[in-house]
């Protein structure tokens, strides 16, 4: 990877990324395919099991979603290592499996930084949850129309703050710093010190999204949509760790002008 990479040579590369370590997306994939397995065999069996106990069926569905939490939380710290390569100059998609500790301590904050995120979106979605409430008591239409309004309202601003975690991610995968992953202020400053940059970013992050759908819908033509998936679903998030440490190399590491702390805060050095 250069500095010098146009939109179209980092879609490509990022996609030759996810699929440069078939070990890596053979662990993985197995990894997912095995907790969603998992997850499908304790929920049908405690309905089948304890059909006449609402109770145990309730709890045996929750804790048949622990598996893939548990993978899902690993995949985080995947993604973390998959960061860290691309911003060392890497482009071979890591194993992830080099440092079990590493990638657990990863897994971890990442899930904390993920949180912040999940946690203002909910904020965002609450008024317009809030009014549907209480429009399905009383009927009124209005508060039907005003809820179903806000929560169209919010779903930009969540968008936003999706891509801008992601960043945030990034700077904690390059810093090892939880609380500068936390701060949403480094992730916009390094979107002020290259807005080009992150415009691209989100249109890359899309279209690898669109490549993916459209791969899968060649799949699931051919029914090989279940054997695939797992896979795919790697190799996705592979790709899209690539692109956004692509952006955040490109605002940081490849500018000679910008420190990385200035860089960060928004502010340049001419």
């Amino acid at each position: 990877m250069v500095s010098d990479e146009n939109p179209g040579d980092i879609l490509v590369n990022a996609l030759k990324f996810s699929v440069s370590n078939v070990t890596g997306l053979a662990v993985w994939g197995i990894a997912f395919a095995l907790s969603i397995i998992v997850m499908m065999v304790i929920m049908f069996s405690g309905m089948i099991l304890f059909y006449d106990n609402t109770l145990a069926v309730i709890a045996l569905v929750l804790l048949s979603y622990l598996p893939a939490l548990a993978v899902s939380f690993l995949l985080l710290g995947f993604v973390i290592q998959c960061m860290k390569t691309v911003i060392g100059g890497g482009i071979v998609m890591p194993t992830g499996l080099e440092s079990p500790a590493g990638l657990v301590k990863d897994g971890a904050l990442t899930t904390v930084i993920l949180l912040e995120a999940v946690i203002v979106e909910m904020i965002c979605f609450a008024p317009g949850f809030l009014l549907m409430f209480l429009a399905a008591g009383s009927e009124s239409t209005i508060l039907i129309f005003l809820a179903m309004a806000l929560m169209l309202l919010a779903i930009p601003f969540v968008m936003v703050l999706f891509f801008l975690n992601m960043i945030q991610w990034a700077v904690y995968a390059d810093t090892g710093s939880l609380l500068q992953g936390l701060n949403p202020l480094r992730a916009v400053g390094l979107i002020r010190s290259n807005p080009g940059g992150a415009v691209i970013m989100v249109v890359l992050l899309i279209a690898s999204n669109i490549v993916f759908s459209v791969v899968l819908l060649i799949c699931e033509l051919l029914i090989i949509t279940i054997l695939l998936l797992p896979f795919l679903m790697i190799a996705m998030y592979a790709a899209m760790a690539y692109i956004v440490a692509t952006f955040y190399r490109q605002s940081v590491g490849d500018r000679p002008e910008v420190t990385r702390d200035t860089a960060s805060a928004g502010y340049h050095i001419t």
